[in-house]
C-alpha cells in the first residue's frame, strides 16, 4: 500500500496505476482519458480506461471513474535485473495488474517462486520479466529510489578549439571499462552461425585489454552442457539490457519486435496479426517466419549514443540526422571583404 498519495494532476493519455482493493491488493495500469483540473476534479475523481481489463461489450477496454487518490503515476521502466530469496517484489498477476509479494525459490529459466500477499497465502511462477521492485509512491516520490543504472553523462570532459569564428567541440570518448564493468548484466550480439544478430543476456566477468570483456552467458551452455559459456567479446557487441518496455496492447502489422527465440532475442517484424495474442515474425538477419506469443515478444529498442531509443524514435533521429547531413554548411567568419593581394610603396615584383 503506498504510505502517501500526493494529490497531482494528470494529462490526457498519461500512464498511470490504478488501486483495486477487491478481492485482493492489485495496481492495474491504465491511460487517463480526461485531463484532470488541478484544482478541481469531478468529485476527487479521475476517468481512466484499463489497459488490461475489457469492457462488457466487446468494443475496447474498460473505462470508468476512479478516485484520485486511488492512481498514481506509472513507474519508469527500469533495465534488466535479477532478484534473490527474500526480495520484495510485485508480480504482473495473470497479466492484469502489479501485486505485491516475496521471492521464495529462484528456478531454472530466470523463473522465480513468489509468494503473494493476501488473507490465504498463494504461492505464483513468474517469469523474470514480470517481476519488478516493489515501491511505494509517497508524497510525489518512490521509494525505495529508482535505480535506471544508465551511463552516466556528466563530467565527460569537452575540448573547445576557436579559430577566426570557428567552434569545434569535441567530446572525448570515455574508456569502454567506465562503461562496462564486472558483474554488469548486458546483452551480447552473437555473429556465428545458428545464432548470427542474437542478442544473449550475459554478465560482465573481466576486462581484457582495452576494447574486450570477458563474458558468461546467462543461458548459452558449453558444448558438454556442464558450464555456462564464456567468451571473450569485443566491446562493440556489447549493450546494456534495455529497459523493460511493457505492451499490454496488441502489436501490429509491421511493428518491429525482438523475438524470444533459442535463448536469445532476435530482431523482426510482425508480417500477420494471430488470433489468441498470437502473431507470424519475420526475422530480420535470417527471414524465416515463426509464430510467436504475445509474451515471447518485446517492443524493438535501440542503444544509440550511450541512450535508448524505441524504434520510432530511433527512425526519426535518424531521419533528422539526414536532413541535417544535407543541409549542413559550414560558415565560417571573414572580415567580409575578399582578400586582395596586399603591395606596400616601393616593393619590387618579382
Amino acid at each position: 500500500m503506498p504510505l502517501h498519495t500526493a494529490q497531482q494532476c494528470f494529462n490526457k493519455g498519461d500512464d498511470v496505476e490504478v488501486l483495486k482493493t477487491n478481492p485482493f491488493t492489485i495496481w492495474l495500469p491504465s491511460t487517463v482519458i480526461r485531463s484532470t483540473p488541478c484544482k478541481k476534479t469531478r468529485n476527487g475523481q479521475i476517468y481512466v480506461e484499463f489497459q488490461t481489463l475489457s469492457a462488457e461489450e466487446p468494443s475496447g477496454s474498460r473505462r470508468e471513474y476512479v478516485n484520485a487518490g486511488d492512481v498514481r503515476p506509472a513507474p519508469p521502466p527500469e533495465l534488466h535485473r535479477y532478484f534473490k530469496v527474500g526480495d520484495n517484489v510485485e508480480v504482473l498477476y495473470e497479466q492484469k495488474g502489479w501485486r505485491k509479494g516475496k521471492v521464495t525459490d529462484i528456478l531454472k529459466n530466470s523463473m522465480y517462486f513468489v509468494s503473494l500477499d493476501g488473507v490465504e497465502e498463494e504461492i505464483v511462477k513468474a517469469e523474470q520479466w514480470d517481476l519488478r521492485v516493489y515501491r511505494v509512491w509517497d508524497d510525489g516520490s518512490w521509494l525505495p529510489p529508482l535505480d535506471f543504472q544508465q551511463m552516466p553523462q556528466k563530467n565527460r570532459p569537452e575540448v573547445e578549439l576557436k579559430s577566426r569564428g570557428v567552434k569545434l567541440r569535441i567530446m572525448c570518448s570515455r574508456s569502454w571499462k567506465d562503461v562496462f564493468s564486472e558483474g554488469m548484466s548486458v546483452e551480447v550480439k552473437r555473429d556465428i552461425e545458428g545464432c548470427y544478430g542474437s542478442w544473449h543476456t550475459a554478465a560482465i566477468v573481466e576486462s581484457v585489454g582495452y576494447d574486450k570483456f570477458l563474458v558468461e552467458y546467462e543461458k548459452l551452455k558449453t558444448v558438454n552442457g556442464t558450464q555456462f559459456l564464456k567468451e571473450e567479446v569485443d566491446a562493440s557487441y556489447i549493450r546494456p539490457c534495455p529497459p523493460e518496455i511493457r505492451s499490454f496492447h496488441q502489436y501490429e502489422h509491421h511493428d518491429r519486435v525482438d523475438a524470444w527465440l533459442n535463448d536469445g532475442w532476435w530482431e523482426g517484424h510482425i508480417t500477420e496479426v494471430l488470433g489468441g495474442l498470437k502473431y507470424t515474425v519475420c526475422l530480420m538477419n535470417t527471414e524465416d517466419e515463426f509464430v510467436f506469443e504475445h509474451s515471447m515478444l518485446r517492443p524493438r529498442q535501440e542503444w544509440v549514443r550511450e541512450k535508448w531509443l524505441t524504434a520510432r524514435e530511433f527512425d526519426r533521429s535518424s531521419s533528422d540526422m539526414t536532413l541535417k547531413s544535407k543541409e549542413l554548411k559550414i560558415r565560417i567568419k571573414c572580415s567580409g571583404r575578399t582578400s586582395k593581394p596586399k603591395f606596400s610603396k616601393g616593393m619590387r615584383e618579382k
